[in-house]
């Protein structure tokens, strides 16, 4: 019996946790009685076993940014908080309240804030005096690589801080920390392409050609996995795949400075990435679904949606040169395929002034190694360049950013059933045959011809639900979202809606939204109620939306409907 108690391993309090999630249970007393199969052995990478030895830096072409210029100054930080620096400053000891605050503190994404380097020159020795190498959380290998990527952006830009030699001694412990980092099985797919992009760069800019070849090598083995058909990856999230568009992009541009034979191959996976990006925007926006990454400051990308400009942001930070050759990929970029993207969980439908963008997991079970957040039967939804329903963003990482509220169904416009998220947490060791057991058929998205369709199973294991349906129709310059649920039993069904647009009640049953020149009235079935939340749109950052939720008790089969009409 005990080679079927694989998935029970760590330490005592996690098999606990374990075992209070009911579907954990459900799959140990299947594995014990036979009925599942045993989880097979993750393999190891491929790339573990081509580490590069260590080497030494060669000439660094970058000019010195003058110690001069070092002088008390405030340093940027997300939320609109801000730190007083001064020269020669203490930082030993020094705690933030907020992980998100010492991560953007500690990876330097307040460099986008800091274009002559004042701060950079202020700040830099004192870091180093309190901060060496791999001895403090400054070093966790997510924060060294924002930083790395960041310092690298800045000296390229404008020249590298002082004292030169100490801190090329700290560049390279940031490449020795990242491949050391590289061992770890719970490392996320996102992670690891971001790690590979700041090795990369570290291994071009510091000339250390092992280090570059093997990074390289990492990004065009370990990129085409992630990418799927339709260019989309397996994310679960548009603003990681945009900041993996970025990393590509850097990588190719700096690849192509640098006479690297692996520049066409990083433009072939770069022009993939790039030309799903117009399917997903509504406008010139780029709806946040999924996480948002925790490093860039709001906008940061923008340069990176074709017919946006080039000069602000990331891009803009970029060599002419560099920025018109990436211009002209990006706009040469192009993607028809819809059925495709569909296929794999991102459905765009464009009906009537109304510009819709919907998203499932695959099988509905966000993955552990994934940014999905609970959404089913949501929407982002224009009409014209309005947003009227939208997907509330955030990450883990922080109050500022959510933390695990941002990814739970009640923080999204979906459907419920009894309080329940949609689907449980996936685990490596759940295969397909045990999530159809709990959850039923995979949720399927699909164009109509007047609109949109999502098709599903059981939600949250509820026996009695055999099948639901849910249909957005555009009609006469409104909506119509039909639902339809089959089975038997009595449950709490709530239907939730988010938008920024004013609420205002009209009776029980139906609110006034307005807001940018546009009026709609939404009729519900039932009594419904309104309150307020917040969405991010960046790294910190929210803006005030609006929840609609439609709660009543449902007896199964049952349909229902919700009524959007121009005001």
């Amino acid at each position: 019996m005990a080679h079927r108690m694989v998935a029970m391993n760590g330490g005592f309090l996690t098999n606990l946790r374990a075992l209070a999630d009911p579907v954990e249970r459900r799959w140990l007393i299947g594995r014990l009685r036979g009925r599942w199969s045993a989880p097979r052995e993750k393999p190891r990478p491929a790339f573990l076993d081509s580490l590069p030895a260590a080497e030494p830096p060669g000439r660094i072409a970058w000019k010195d940014l003058p110690a001069g210029i070092a002088r008390s100054c405030l340093l940027s930080l997300p939320g609109g908080k801000t730190l007083p620096l001064e020269p020669e400053q203490s930082w030993n000891g020094y705690r933030f309240d907020d992980p998100a605050i010492a991560a953007a503190f500690h990876g330097f994404s307040w460099l986008a804030n800091d274009p002559q380097g004042i701060a950079l020159v202020t700040l830099w020795p004192s870091w180093l005096e309190a901060f060496p190498a791999g001895t403090h959380p400054a070093w966790a290998p997510d924060i060294t690589t924002e930083r790395a990527i960041a310092l690298l952006d800045t000296a390229a830009r404008i020249g590298l801080p002082g004292p030169r030699r100490r801190t090329q001694e700290a560049l390279v412990a940031h490449a020795v920390h990242l491949i050391d980092s590289l061992d770890d099985p719970d490392l996320m797919p996102s992670a690891l392409l971001r790690r590979g992009h700041a090795l990369a760069r570290l291994g071009l800019e510091l000339a250390m050609p092992g280090y570059a070849g093997f990074a390289l090598a990492l990004l065009t083995a370990e990129t085409p996995r992630l990418l799927r058909r339709s260019g989309m990856s397996s994310f679960e999230s548009t603003h990681h795949h945009l900041r993996l568009c970025q990393s590509l992009a850097d990588i190719w541009l700096a690849a192509r400075r640098h006479g690297r034979n692996e520049a066409p191959a990083i433009e072939a996976l770069l022009r993939r990435a790039l030309a799903v990006i117009p399917a997903l925007c509504l406008g010139n926006d780029l709806p946040l679904v999924g996480d948002v990454a925790e490093s860039l400051p709001p906008g940061w990308l923008s340069g990176l949606i074709r017919g946006n400009p080039m000069s602000e942001g990331w891009t803009g930070q970029l060599a002419a040169a560099d920025r018109a050759l990436l211009q002209g990929l990006r706009d040469d970029c192009f993607f028809t395929d819809l059925e495709a993207l569909c296929a794999e969980g991102w459905l765009r439908v464009d009906i009537g002034g109304w510009k819709g963008l919907w998203h499932v997991a695959q099988h509905g079970w966000p993955a552990l190694d994934s940014h999905g957040h609970q959404d089913l039967g949501a929407t982002e939804l224009y009409f014209g360049d309005v947003p009227v329903f939208v997907d509330p963003g955030g990450s883990l990482l922080g109050n500022l950013n959510g933390q695990a509220l941002c990814r739970k169904a009640s923080a999204h416009g979906g459907v419920q059933m009894d309080g329940r998220a949609p689907y449980p947490v996936d685990r490596p060791h759940y295969d397909d045959v045990f999530r159809q057991s709990v959850a039923g058929k995979p949720p399927v998205l699909a164009a109509e011809f007047d609109g949109a369709s999502l098709t599903f199973g059981t939600l949250a294991g509820i026996n009695g639900l055999r099948e639901g349906v849910r249909r957005w129709h555009f009609v006469d310059g409104g909506l119509v979202i039909d639902d339809l649920l089959n089975g038997n039993g009595r449950y709490l069904l709530s239907r939730r809606l988010v938008t920024p647009l004013a609420v205002s009640r009209e009776d029980e049953r139906t609110v006034l939204l307005e807001g940018h020149g546009k009026r709609f009235r939404l009729i519900a079935d039932v009594p419904l109620s309104t309150g307020e939340g917040v969405r991010w749109v960046g790294f910190g950052l929210t803006e005030p939306v609006h929840f609609i939720e439609i709660n009543s008790r449902v007896n199964l089969p049952w349909r229902g409907e919700l009524r959007l009409v121009p005001a």
